[in-house]
């Protein structure tokens, strides 16, 4: 892969998947072996009037032992040689997508590169309401320095290749003399096709649900985007989710027993290459039609 990209709990996975095979190890343990007390620390009443409900540092410490200085020089190795690892965080404030070049911080001068990679993971991984934002350090051309206030990339997409003004085949004529072949893979961390699910008619059921149905319609429109920029450069879209088949539920937030059984069918559909070719269908059902 010569562009990996990670959005959400896709940028804790995305330096391990751009590094490789021989990182694998530390892949499955961040997935398998951390429940929530290792992720969240819960802010009891205080989160009701404070940024969020729950403490963040247990994830950000769980991140900085995995974002060693080891790993990120091997990122900056395989910068080197032309590929890019790339996150996406929201800016909150500014209501706007942030991509961040992980590959070119790592093999930057700058001496804070481990903890800006550290910090930028975090603020990409920040549900809201769920986690603190985050506080980014920026600097404008004419050097001023101000933090910005970054939340989950999520918010914004649910998956992306690159930034959309940037116009790839015209940068691959002038990179490599003609435009190439473009297959982008996806993994979607969740299920696309719609799953039926009473609802209590109270407000936090009824806003927990609007937003799993928004964010898994997001998905779907976001797939379609990518197919739309793969056959532009003559390739596919291939992608893998949450199969519907797959019906165990969490007993918590992060519920390692639930996510080692998701990890594993996850392994057997990877190992087995059971990609899907091209962007899902919009599931609309007739009038008075309900999937359960």
């Amino acid at each position: 892969m010569e562009v990996v990209t990670g959005v959400s709990t896709g940028a804790l996975a995305a330096p391990f998947a751009f590094l490789g095979s021989k990182y694998d190890r530390q892949l499955e343990q961040i997935y398998t072996e951390y429940g929530d007390k290792d992720i969240l620390r819960s802010r009891g009443i205080l989160g009701v009037l404070g940024p969020s409900l729950n403490d963040n540092t247990p994830l950000r410490n769980l991140i900085a032992r995995y974002i060693t200085d080891d790993v990120v020089e091997a990122i900056a190795s395989e910068y080197q040689i032309g590929r890019r690892l790339l996150v996406q965080t929201t800016n909150i404030a500014a209501q706007r997508p942030v991509v961040w070049d992980i590959s070119a911080i790592c093999a930057s001068p700058r001496m804070d590169r481990r903890d800006l990679v550290v910090q930028i993971l975090l603020a990409s991984a920040a549900i809201p309401a769920v986690f603190p934002p985050v506080r980014l350090p920026v600097q404008t051309a004419s050097g001023k320095v101000y933090d910005e206030l970054h939340v989950d990339g999520g918010v914004s997409a649910q998956v992306f290749f690159a930034p959309p003004n940037i116009d790839f085949a015209n940068f691959e004529r002038i990179a490599f003399g003609r435009p190439r072949v473009r297959n982008l893979y996806v993994i979607r961390n969740g299920r696309l096709r719609p799953v039926y699910a009473a609802t209590i008619e109270q407000t936090l059921p009824l806003a927990q649900r609007a937003i799993e149905t928004l964010t898994r319609y997001q998905g779907v429109a976001d797939l379609s985007r990518l197919e739309s920029l793969a056959t532009k450069g003559k390739g596919k879209l291939f992608f893998a989710s949450i199969p519907n088949s797959f019906v165990s539920k969490p007993r918590s937030s992060f519920d390692n027993i639930y996510m080692r059984s998701l990890f594993a069918i996850g392994y057997k559909d990877g190992y087995a290459r059971q990609w899907q070719i091209g962007a899902p269908a919009t599931p609309i059902l007739a009038g008075g039609a309900l999937e359960k």
